[in-house]
């Protein structure tokens, strides 16, 4: 596991630059696994804060109910803290086409 090669060359003393060039691992990420060890002594990698396929299939549903209701809309009745761009994302990832709401000026 790269994760325990960077905390092992960074406890025998090795600088970030010496173990991104030792590991070939860039040296934005070696920092970053440093930081987070020092923070939580954890080496699982945090996941990204995805929706899980319920969550997405219940926007699927949504939008097939109302084809004609904006982000706006499915984004509110989907009661999921997401914004309408997420939303209009994973709708267009499945294929689905997707109304933008339309935002007007008024002078």
């Amino acid at each position: 596991m790269e994760r325990v090669r960077v905390i092992e060359l960074n406890a025998q003393g090795f600088s970030q630059p010496a173990i991104a060039k030792t590991t070939e691992i860039p040296r934005s990420t070696v920092q970053r696994v440093i930081q987070e060890w020092n923070i939580q002594q954890n080496l699982k990698a945090d996941s990204r804060s995805g929706l899980e396929f319920r969550d997405k299939r219940h926007l699927y549903r949504l939008s097939d109910s109302d084809p004609y209701a904006s982000l706006n809309e499915i984004t509110a009745a989907s009661g999921l803290n997401i914004s309408p761009e997420t939303a209009g994302r994973i709708l267009r990832a499945s294929g689905r086409q997707v109304r933008q709401q339309t935002t007007y000026i008024s002078s």
